[in-house]
C-alpha cells in the first residue's frame, strides 16, 4: 500500500514537472531579470543603451575618476566590461547611441577639458574659461553638445559634424547662475533645451538648427529643479523635476506656454521619463518610507493620472534611467550596500513579473499653478573652434603643422596641441607641444603653427583596459529553468524505477 501511495505521489510530481516544461517555456525565454553589477570601486550610473540585442551600461568610477562600459546580454549576463581611463581623469556626464549605432561619450577631465569619444575619433575641446559637459544629442548630420562655462552664468552650444569638426558654436548668457540639463530634438527642424536658473525656476529655450534662439521662457518655480525633458505625445514638451520631497510633471506647448503642472507626492524623487508603448508615460525615481529609499516606478496616462505606482523592495536603491526595449522596459540605477553598485531591472511591459518583489505605493497628485514669462537672452558666437586641437596624422613634420579651423580669434597667439598616435596603444606616451600662431585667416581657416623646440609635458592617451566586474543575480522570480526541470524529471523517474515492484494482491 505504501509503495502504491509513493508511486502515485511521484507520478503526480513527474506530471507537474513535465507540465512546467511545456507550459512555461515561452515565459522563461523572455529573460526578465533584476541584477546588480559591482566593481572594486563605487559605481555611479550614467546611461543604458540598447544596441544590437545587447544592453550597454555606462558608469563612472567614483574614486578612480574614470569610467567603465559593460555589455550585458538580453538575459542579464555580463558579456564584456572595460575601463576607459585617461591620466587626467575622465568623468562621463552623458552617453548616447548615434544614428549609426555608435556609442558617443561626453564628459570632462579633472582639469576641466571637455572630451568627446566615439568609435572613430576623440576630441578634446578647450575654452579659456573652461567647459563643463552636460548633454549630447545625435542627429544625422552630427552632434549637438550642451555645456556650461565655468563662470556659471552662460550656456555654450556647439554643433560638430560626423568627422568631429565644429560647424558652429554659440554662447547664451543669462544674468543668473545656470545649470543646463538636457537638449532634445523638437519639431520643424529645431531643438529644445532646459536649464535650472538658481532661485528663479526652469529655463526652456528653443533654438534653430543654426543655434539661433526662437523663444526662451522662464517657468517661475524657484523650488523646483528640472531633471529630464521629452517630447509630448502631441506637440509640446514634458518636463519632470523635484522639490525637497515632491515630484513635478509639467507640460509645455510647442511655443513655450504652460499647459499644465502636477505635483506627485509624498516623499519621492523623479529621475527620468519616457513615453510608454501604449499610452501615457513611464517615470523612474525613488520613494522614501521615512526610513529607507526604494527604487520607484510610476505609470501615468496621457492626462498625468497615476495608473500604477510601485517600488522595488530593495533597501537603498534608486532607478535613475529607463529605456524601452522589445517586450520590456529596462531600468538602471544604484543600490548601496558596503559600496555603491549598479542596479539593472528588465521587466515586461505589462509589469506582471516580480510580483512578490514590487510593492504598491499610494501616491497622490494635485494640480499646481505656475506662470511663465519670456526671457531675452544674449547670444554670441564662441571662439571655440580655434581650441579644437586634436591632431592625428600618419606622418608629421614636427617643424610645421597646419590645422583647419573656423571662427579664428586673432587674439589667440599660443595654443597647446596634443599629437595623438594613429593607433592607441596601452601606455603610449603622447607628447604635448607649445605652438605659436604665425598666420590667421578668418572664416575659411587655415592656420599654420610653428613648433617650439621645448616639450611642455607628456601625457598618456586614453586607454581602453579590460576589467573584471561581478554581476549578481538579486532576484529570479521566473519559473524554474528548463534544465532544472529536466533534472527533476530524470531524478523522479529514477526514484520510481528504483521503488517500483509488481504489486501483489
Amino acid at each position: 500500500m505504501r509503495r502504491q501511495i509513493l508511486f502515485g505521489i511521484l507520478i503526480i510530481f513527474v506530471l507537474i514537472s513535465f507540465n512546467s516544461l511545456l507550459s512555461k517555456q515561452s515565459y522563461n525565454e523572455i529573460n526578465y531579470f533584476i541584477k546588480s553589477l559591482s566593481y572594486k570601486d563605487d559605481l555611479r550610473d550614467v546611461s543604458i543603451l540598447n544596441i544590437n540585442s545587447s544592453y550597454y551600461v555606462i558608469a563612472n568610477l567614483v574614486n578612480d575618476k574614470n569610467f567603465i562600459v559593460s555589455k550585458i546580454s538580453y538575459d542579464g549576463k555580463t558579456v564584456s566590461a572595460y575601463k576607459i581611463s585617461y591620466n587626467e581623469g575622465l568623468i562621463i556626464n552623458s552617453a548616447i547611441k548615434d544614428t549609426k549605432n555608435n556609442i558617443v561619450y561626453l564628459g570632462n577631465t579633472n582639469t576641466g577639458k571637455l572630451v568627446i569619444i566615439n568609435n572613430v575619433w576623440n576630441k578634446l575641446l578647450y575654452f579659456e574659461n573652461g567647459l563643463i559637459a552636460k548633454s549630447i544629442l545625435a542627429i544625422p548630420e552630427g552632434y549637438l553638445i550642451l555645456a556650461k562655462l565655468n563662470t556659471n552664468d552662460s550656456l555654450i552650444l556647439f554643433f560638430i559634424n560626423n568627422e568631429g569638426d565644429i560647424i558652429w558654436s554659440k554662447v547664451i548668457k543669462t544674468d543668473y547662475k545656470i545649470e543646463p540639463i538636457k537638449i532634445i530634438n523638437s519639431y520643424d527642424n529645431s531643438f529644445v533645451l532646459i536649464s535650472n536658473l538658481e532661485n528663479k525656476g526652469i529655463l526652456i529655450t528653443r533654438i534653430t538648427n543654426e543655434g539661433n534662439i526662437v523663444w526662451s521662457k522662464l517657468l517661475i518655480a524657484p523650488q523646483i529643479k528640472a531633471n529630464s525633458l521629452i517630447n509630448a505625445r502631441d506637440k509640446g514638451y514634458i518636463i519632470i523635476g523635484n522639490s525637497d520631497n515632491e515630484g513635478f510633471i509639467i507640460k509645455i506647448s510647442n511655443e513655450g506656454e504652460l499647459i499644465s503642472a502636477y505635483k506627485i507626492y509624498p516623499r519621492i524623487k523623479l529621475s527620468d521619463i519616457i513615453t510608454s508603448v501604449n499610452n501615457g508615460y513611464i517615470i523612474s525615481g525613488l520613494y522614501n518610507d521615512y526610513f529607507n529609499n526604494y527604487a520607484l516606478i510610476i505609470l501615468l496616462d496621457n492626462e498625468f493620472n497615476i495608473v500604477k505606482s510601485f517600488f522595488l523592495n530593495l533597501v537603498n536603491s534608486v532607478f535613475n534611467k529607463v529605456i524601452s526595449s522589445e517586450f520590456s522596459y529596462v531600468f538602471l540605477g544604484n543600490k548601496k550596500d558596503s559600496k555603491t553598485n549598479l542596479l539593472i531591472m528588465k521587466i515586461d511591459k505589462g509589469f506582471s513579473v516580480f510580483l512578490s518583489y514590487i510593492k504598491q505605493v499610494n501616491l497622490e497628485t494635485s494640480k499646481e499653478v505656475m506662470t511663465t514669462l519670456s526671457l531675452e537672452l544674449s547670444v554670441k558666437t564662441a571662439n571655440l573652434a580655434t581650441l579644437n586641437i586634436d591632431v592625428t596624422k600618419e606622418s608629421l613634420n614636427l617643424n610645421e603643422i597646419t590645422i583647419q579651423s573656423t571662427n579664428i580669434d586673432p587674439a589667440v597667439t599660443t595654443i597647446t596641441v596634443r599629437i595623438s598616435p594613429v593607433t592607441t596603444v596601452t601606455n603610449t606616451i603622447t607628447p604635448i607641444y607649445n605652438f605659436t600662431v604665425t598666420q590667421t585667416v578668418s572664416k575659411t581657416t587655415v592656420i599654420t603653427y610653428v613648433l617650439n623646440e621645448t616639450v611642455i609635458k607628456q601625457e598618456r592617451t586614453a586607454v581602453f583596459e579590460p576589467l573584471t566586474t561581478t554581476t549578481t543575480e538579486i532576484i529570479q522570480d521566473l519559473p524554474l529553468s528548463l534544465t532544472l526541470l529536466l533534472v527533476l524529471f530524470i531524478i523522479s523517474l529514477g526514484i520510481i524505477l528504483a521503488f517500483f515492484r509488481p504489486f501483489k494482491y
